[in-house]
């Protein structure tokens, strides 16, 4: 059918490889596709996120990146064509310290509370 995704739609291709679609936050267009049925190769790979204009990453259930154990919320948002970070806590690339505003360089790697990433270019 010709209807746009909504939370909490399943998507079966096969059998073999079935998918949950989320909107976690409805503020947000971002979105995140959780593999359920799938037999992927790579038992790491759980998720796909679909990022929009932002990505929140923290503790609870309205975020699209969860962690049970991380006691601030991150978020990832796009600016000018630019990825950048807002955190309670500090934010470093490569161990130095972004200012509020900066944007996430490529390859070092990003601290930003408890929250650790890399951002690299796309087919690394």
């Amino acid at each position: 059918t010709n209807e746009l995704l909504r939370d909490g739609d399943r998507i079966a291709l096969s059998p073999r490889c079935r998918m949950k679609f989320g909107r976690p936050n409805a503020a947000s267009t971002s979105a995140v596709i959780a593999l359920t049925g799938a037999r992927m190769g790579r038992k790491d790979i759980r998720n796909v996120v679909l990022m929009d204009r932002e990505l929140v990453i923290g503790p609870a259930a309205t975020t699209h990146v969860r962690g049970h154990r991380l006691s601030q919320q991150v978020v990832l948002y796009v600016r000018d064509n630019r990825l950048h970070c807002r955190c309670a806590a500090a934010v470093t690339a490569g161990g130095r310290p972004l200012a509020e505003g900066d944007a996430i360089p490529m390859d070092p790697p990003v601290r930003a509370g408890d929250v650790s990433f890399v951002i690299g270019a796309a087919g690394m």
